[in-house]
């Protein structure tokens, strides 16, 4: 954000235009990056073309609102994929929805943390929701191991959910890498940044499981004895 202080006195030509003008010379602007509004020196924040109204506590609360919809949408996904993966075996439904759970729990505490919203914590955000979501391998795997690929490939739709953890992944490796404007400064403030391509991947990523829940679904509706077989 650039802004001239219109504090300053009209005459004051070394002070706060000097300063203006070394903020907007080609060789700061390299190292600039996006900021939030209590991020801004004071003598800026009275520039007409800022926002008005910004409170930082409900862009703080805003933000963990964002962040606690990740982990209920994450969570909700593997809520029916354990469901169907594990018809026939009620009570490891039962383990791995506590374990999931668990884990929804112990990352919406870590949410809460007020530094986690902080720009030094991105890596660790994307990190942690990575970790969430490659934590569904676990009965994954132990549902291949029991019930073998041909079984649980039409349980859990693998093949689908294959498909949504890459989407997931992509897009967390976007955001964290802050791509594309780490390269292009300024050509994807509004639109093209990287939270934006993270939201759009997980976007796509819950259609392509809802998609595969859908199959599963029908396949299993349309057998009258599925546990007859196992």
């Amino acid at each position: 954000m650039y802004a001239t202080n219109r504090n300053a006195p009209r005459d004051a030509g070394s002070g706060s235009q000097t300063a203006t003008a070394s903020l907007t010379s080609p060789s700061s602007r390299t190292a600039a990056r996006l900021l939030l509004f209590h991020e801004i020196p004071t003598w800026q924040q009275d520039n007409n073309y800022l926002l008005s109204g910004y409170r930082q506590n409900v862009s703080r609360f805003c933000n963990k609102l964002d962040y606690a919809g990740i982990l209920i949408l994450m969570w909700g996904a593997g809520i029916p994929t354990i469901y169907y993966g594990f018809i026939c075996n009620p009570s490891l439904q039962v383990l791995y929805w506590i374990m999931t759970s668990s884990t929804a729990l112990c990352c919406t505490i870590f949410t809460l943390t007020p530094s986690f919203v902080t720009p030094q914590f991105r890596k660790w955000r994307a990190s942690f929701y990575a970790g969430f979501g490659l934590s569904s391998i676990i009965f994954v795997v132990h549902g291949l191991v029991i019930h073998g690929w041909e079984l649980q490939k039409s349980r859990m739709s693998l093949v689908w959910m294959g498909w949504m953890a890459t989407a997931n992944l992509v897009g967390a490796c976007i955001y964290a890498a802050r791509t594309p404007e780490r390269w292009f400064p300024y050509t994807f403030d509004n639109f093209g940044a990287s939270h934006q391509l993270l939201h759009q991947a997980v976007m796509i990523a819950a259609w392509i499981h809802f998609r595969g829940l859908i199959e599963v679904f029908c396949n299993i509706r349309s057998q009258d004895n599925i546990c007859g077989t196992v």
